[in-house]
C-alpha cells in the first residue's frame, strides 16, 4: 500500500483475506509490527492505519502470529524546533553569501533569481537547544517533516543517514545535549527549475545540455517546483 501525497493520511485498508493475523512490513526501517485497530469481518480483514508522507507499506497475512512483534505505533510526543540559527549556502554558487536561515521556505521564493531557479546541492549548517524536560526520554528521533526530494543528515559530528522521503525519522537516542547541538543537512533538487530559469531568463538553455527535444522541457510558463527544507524539523519522543 503507497500513500503517493506529501502529507500523512489515516486510511482504512480492506483485504480479501480471513482467519490469518497482518502484519505490517515497513521496508524504510526494515521492521514487522502488528496493527494496533484491525476487524475482521464476512471474510474480510479491514486495517486502519496512518500513513507518513510518502510511505509505502506491505501488510503480510500469517497463520500463526508471531511472538515478540510489537504493535506499530507513532512516539508520544512531539517537539517542533523553533528558536535555532543557522545558514544556507548553495555548493554551485561559491561566489554566494551564505544565508542566515532562522525559519524554512522554499528556495523558490527568495529574490535572487540565481537561487530561485538554482538546481543543484544546497547546505543547511542549524544550531539549536533541546530543553532539560525532554532528556531521559527512552528514544528520540529527529525528521524533517517537509522536504524535496533527496538529504542526508548529521547530528553533532555523526551521520544519521539518508532519505528521500519527507517525515523520515532518524533515531538520535542518547545523542542530543541541551545546547549547541549542531545541525548538518545536505540535500538536493532536480534541474526542472534551471531548465525553467534559463528559458525565462535566456530564452534559451544555456546553464545545461540534454538530448531530449526543447519542446518537452518545461518551459517558462511552467511553475517552479518546491525546493530546499519547507519545515518543520521536529524531534520525536
Amino acid at each position: 500500500m503507497v500513500n503517493k501525497e506529501d502529507k500523512a493520511v489515516e486510511r482504512e485498508c480492506s483485504f480479501r483475506v480471513s482467519g490469518k493475523n497482518p502484519e505490517i512490513w515497513d521496508p524504510q526501517y526494515g521492521t514487522v509490527t502488528l496493527p494496533a485497530d484491525y476487524k475482521i469481518s464476512e471474510g474480510i480483514t479491514t486495517v486502519r492505519l496512518k500513513f507518513k508522507p510518502k510511505e509505502s507499506l506491505f501488510f503480510i497475512f500469517q497463520k500463526e502470529k508471531e511472538a515478540g512483534l510489537e504493535v506499530r505505533k507513532d512516539p508520544a510526543e512531539k517537539y517542533v524546533l523553533k528558536d535555532f540559527t543557522g545558514t544556507l549556502e548553495f555548493e554551485d554558487l561559491p561566489e554566494k553569501k551564505a544565508i542566515p536561515v532562522t525559519s524554512f521556505s522554499s528556495w523558490t521564493l527568495l529574490e535572487d533569481p540565481d537561487i530561485r531557479f538554482y538546481a543543484g546541492k544546497a547546505t543547511y549548517e542549524l544550531n539549536f537547544s533541546v530543553p532539560s524536560e525532554l532528556f531521559g526520554k527512552k528514544t528520540a528521533y529527529i525528521s524533517l517533516d517537509s522536504v524535496m526530494v533527496a538529504y542526508n543528515i548529521t547530528l553533532n559530528g555523526k551521520l544519521l543517514g539518508s532519505s528521500v522521503f519527507p517525515g523520515y525519522r532518524f533515531e538520535v537516542t542518547g545523542m542530543l545535549k541541551g545546547k549547541d547541538n549542531k545541525l548538518v543537512i545536505h540535500v538536493a533538487n532536480t534541474w526542472r527549475n534551471r531548465i525553467i530559469g534559463d528559458f525565462t531568463q535566456f530564452g534559451k538553455l544555456k546553464n545545461c545540455w540534454t538530448t531530449s527535444p526543447v519542446l518537452n522541457l518545461p518551459g517558462k510558463d511552467k511553475s517552479l517546483q518546491k525546493s530546499g527544507i519547507l519545515g518543520p524539523v521536529s524531534l520525536y519522543f
